[in-house]
């Protein structure tokens, strides 16, 4: 079973995956001006993926603070003029760090094989190139001892065959180490929003996305990819990068209850990893984190008002009443996880409002014995409703064994008293225990 990730662009990337069909991808009505889409995007499906699996966490990165590209360095001044992308845009007089050439996103989970990895990147500049490198050993102090080199391109944008102002190579950057770079209006969510959506986007998308992938999908042993960048004074941004791999999944669902209430339902519910890392955030109703990697540990947290606690079931869906008797409720806003079962889901419901106190069960009120020699009937028969549990052959509440009465030397209702009378031995017959 295949498996995506996300992984951030940041020098070492730790995050582990979850799946795209889960949510509905979130097109936007309105893009911002003067980028409305003009063709159809050029996009990159994800490598040895079938569509109804895979493990996919959406980590967006953007690499300003790092300043991804080529390293450019005028050596005739001996100064930085134009280091990473900044020549042409009013910071030519700016000295800036170079930028940063080589990018490692080390595997979630190197234990698991991979069938094949996608990523999206951009440039606001000419001739960038990029290579691709994968690592099938253990990293040593963050990198590899012996790098393969499997695929190498140029980096241009998405938007350069239709024309959007806002991806050109003469367009303003963003101010350094503010993020997100490129085209302003929202690009598709690569988790939510799968091929067609991105090819059909109404808006400008300024990144491109490139995708390697195993010999004929076959699983392979990958620890780490690294991107390394090539060209002109190229400032490369980077938003997700998704591993393939083949594993089994999980996954965690729920509801947050009650759901016709919409400021409960649309409250936000969060991913954690057993380190307490994000994976990530939702405010879905339902809510998925589909595709998880099975067999660990997560915390899963909501937040809001009135929340009064949760209720999990594995692999099953009728768990969910909030009474405080429930097992498996359980008060506070969060919940953990312990082990996400391989091809299972852990069912989880978080409630709002107020807790189902349960009543308790009525105690029955015992009915109120008939006293000696009080009328009964049917005669000569068990008479519960009697003390002395017997109605005797005048109809009257009695003892039903004179004989044994005096035998044992205790009547419990003798007929002319209202208290227990004690018989002498032999006194069969005896007119307080009349039959």
């Amino acid at each position: 079973m295949n498996k995506i990730l996300f992984v951030g662009s940041v020098l070492l990337a730790f995050f582990i995956p979850h799946d795209v069909l889960a949510q509905s991808c979130n097109v936007p009505s309105s893009c911002a001006p003067g980028e409305a889409n003009q063709c159809q995007n050029v996009i990159q499906p994800f490598p040895c993926w079938n569509g109804d699996e895979g493990v996919i966490i959406n980590q967006i990165t953007a690499d300003d603070t790092g300043l991804l590209g080529t390293k450019r360095e005028d050596t005739e001044k001996n100064e930085i003029e134009t280091a990473c992308g900044a020549e042409g845009h009013g910071l030519k007089k700016q000295v800036f760090p170079l930028c940063r050439d080589e990018l490692i996103m080390q595997s979630p989970d190197p234990s698991e094989l991979v069938k094949g990895f996608w990523w999206r990147m951009h440039d606001h500049e000419d001739d960038l190139t990029y290579e691709l490198f994968t690592c099938q050993e253990p990293l040593v102090n963050g990198n590899c001892p012996n790098w393969n080199r499997v695929q190498s391109g140029d980096i241009d944008t998405s938007g350069d065959n239709c024309g959007y102002t806002c991806s050109g190579n003469d367009e303003l950057h963003a101010p350094y180490g503010s993020g997100d770079q490129g085209c302003q209006s929202s690009y598709p969510d690569a988790k939510y929003c799968q091929d067609q959506d991105r090819l059909d986007w109404p808006c400008a998308i300024s990144y491109d996305e490139h995708v390697w992938n195993t010999p004929s999908c076959g699983g392979q042993i990958v620890t780490a990819f690294k991107l390394t960048f090539g060209g002109e004074n190229g400032h490369v941004h980077i938003t997700d990068a998704v591993w393939v791999y083949d594993a089994p999944s999980c996954t965690i669902q729920g509801m947050k209850v009650p759901g016709a209430n919409f400021e409960y339902a649309s409250q936000e519910v969060t991913l954690k990893d057993a380190d307490g890392m994000v994976l990530e955030k939702t405010t879905s109703q339902p809510y998925f984190f589909t595709n998880l990697p099975a067999d660990r540990q997560y915390t899963v947290e909501a937040a809001g008002i009135d929340l009064l606690g949760s209720t999990l079931c594995i692999n099953d869906i009728n768990c969910h009443s909030a009474r405080a008797d429930n097992s498996a409720y359980n008060s506070g806003s969060s919940r953990v996880v312990v082990n996400c079962p391989a091809d299972g889901y852990a069912d989880l419901w978080w409630h709002y409002g107020a807790l189902i106190t349960p009543t308790p069960p009525d105690t029955p009120t015992p009915p109120v014995q008939k006293s000696c020699g009080a009328l009964c009937s049917p005669v000569n028969q068990i008479d519960p409703t009697c003390i002395s549990n017997f109605c005797n052959a005048v109809g009257v509440c009695a003892d039903q064994d004179p004989i044994g009465c005096a035998t044992n030397g205790t009547c419990v209702c003798p007929f002319s008293t209202p208290t227990p009378t004690l018989i002498p031995a032999g006194g069969a017959g005896h007119p307080y225990c009349p039959r």
